[in-house]
């Protein structure tokens, strides 16, 4: 879902599925969301029981992906106004809470920009990810195992079900990570504990690659990972570790990718071509 550029997440409680967003002043929409994997799950049943004051509407063609959805209608004295949707496909139930004490203005920005922005990623297609002010595209298949955000340090670890690792941080500003260490040296330097160990194949090597209207340039270097012995022969995976530079936006990009399957260099790559998408489809430098 697409935000104006001056409000954020006040609160986010992932496990209970509940994130508040406002600006400075105020929150101004409460999102909560639901995961139904029941076969027989009766989604317009769902809706119902939420509400018995509803009106189930063509929610126009920004919000295809939701079907049924509708609109609760609040009484006269309520400063609230919910929306209902259930995204099929993700198995997906939503709950908007729009404040309706704010502004007819915010009012008509939610309505009319900010709910018809909700798209679903499919399973099989790539999915994006927008935290604080770091953006990036994951490929099919992986989901979140651990996370590290800071604010100037976001790091992300995701694993797939085909056994696949992908790590991606960004640390900022990167003059002053590039102050701590060199670039080379934050290829060693993880937030996330492994159990394999490490074994370095070959040399680190200069490496660039294009990621929207401009060409990062730092680092990579594989390796081979091995769970410690006598357990070295189950599971081995091929390593691919690199640290890029983003001049333009003053930022370290630090990737590594682990694969059952040697020079498995697509995923990655596809990850750096696409950091920072946010900005550059904004036009941003």
């Amino acid at each position: 879902m697409r935000i104006p550029a001056d409000w954020r997440p006040l609160r986010v409680e992932h496990d209970r599925g509940v994130m508040m967003v406002g600006d400075g002043a105020q929150a101004i929409i409460q999102i909560k969301w639901w995961r139904h994997g029941k076969k027989d799950f009766d989604s317009k049943a769902w809706i119902r029981q939420r509400t018995k004051r509803l009106v189930l509407e063509d929610t126009g063609p920004g919000l295809a992906d939701f079907s049924p959805s509708g609109w609760a209608l609040p009484a006269e004295d309520e400063n609230k106004a919910i929306w209902y949707g259930y995204a099929p496909r993700a198995k997906l139930a939503l709950e908007i809470v729009i404040n309706r004490a704010v502004s007819d203005k915010v009012n008509r920005l939610v309505v009319s920009r900010v709910l018809p922005s909700l798209v679903v990623t499919q399973a099989e297609s790539p999915t994006r990810w927008a935290i604080f002010d770091v953006s990036f595209e994951t490929p099919p298949g992986f989901g979140v195992r651990s996370r590290h955000v800071k604010l100037g340090d976001v790091a992300l670890e995701f694993v797939s079900d085909e056994g696949a690792r992908l790590v991606i941080r960004q640390v900022y500003p990167a003059t002053l990570a590039l102050h701590r260490r060199k670039m080379a040296g934050w290829l060693d330097f993880s937030p996330f504990k492994e159990y394999r160990r490490c074994q370095h194949v070959g040399k680190v090597e200069e490496w660039s690659v294009a990621s929207g209207n401009k060409i990062l340039a730092g680092f990579r270097r594989r390796s081979r990972k091995r769970l410690p012995f006598p357990l070295s022969w189950i599971s081995p995976k091929w390593s691919l570790a690199t640290a890029m530079l983003d001049e333009a936006l003053d930022r370290l990009i630090v990737t590594e990718y682990d694969s059952p399957r040697e020079n498995d260099d697509g995923p990655l790559t596809a990850v750096l071509e696409t950091t920072n998408w946010a900005k550059f489809e904004s036009g941003e430098s």
